[in-house]
């Protein structure tokens, strides 16, 4: 393989890597806030919000109850609907941009009572756009949440293994520029 063909499938492998990393996630984490409540945590990314965009966690009627302490970072305006305001009728928590392109690094986060079997779990998420009013306008985005995962050390290892790379590629050029 010549060095400008391995310099092609290096730039093409970066490429890659970085436009599947910026597919939007939302993980979460579950802690106890006080006995029979707990606390849903998320770390959101990969996402870019224009004002009057937003996200909205669902929270089935049949296993939670009370939804308090909304929160989110700034630029957001949060909305909590309870589960159960109406029979068969899911909560959620909503987080809509008051500005565009706001910080994802939150905090973003929720208390509230559960009552489902076992441990509370994934949960479905849509971004929406609204209009100025708050009404919703149309749906951008769906999926759901993933329990958060600290990251793999090999995962760490990528942006010092790409410095190396690129310092080795300008060696190799200049190398075989002054062989030429």
């Amino acid at each position: 393989m010549s060095y400008k063909r391995f310099g092609v499938s290096l730039v093409a492998c970066i490429l890659f890597s970085v436009a599947t990393s910026r597919a939007g996630t939302i993980q979460y984490a579950v802690s106890t806030v006080a006995p029979g409540e707990q606390q849903y945590t998320y770390l959101v990314s990969g996402f870019a919000l224009a004002q009057y965009q937003g996200l909205e966690i669902v929270f089935p009627e049949a296993s939670f109850e009370t939804l308090s302490n909304g929160v989110a970072g700034a630029g957001f305006d949060v909305s909590l609907l309870e589960p159960n305001v109406s029979p068969g009728v899911a909560g959620d928590y909503t987080a809509v941009a008051q500005i565009s392109d706001p910080s994802l690094a939150g905090p973003f986060s929720v208390d509230f009572i559960y009552i489902g079997t076992g441990t509370p779990g994934p949960q479905e998420y849509y971004v929406n756009q609204y209009d100025q009013n708050g009404d919703l306008e149309g749906l951008l985005n769906s999926g759901s949440t993933v329990a958060y995962q600290a990251p793999e050390p090999g995962n760490l290892a990528l942006p010092g293994f790409l410095l190396v790379a690129g310092g080795v590629w300008r060696a190799v050029r200049r190398h075989l520029a002054g062989t030429a």
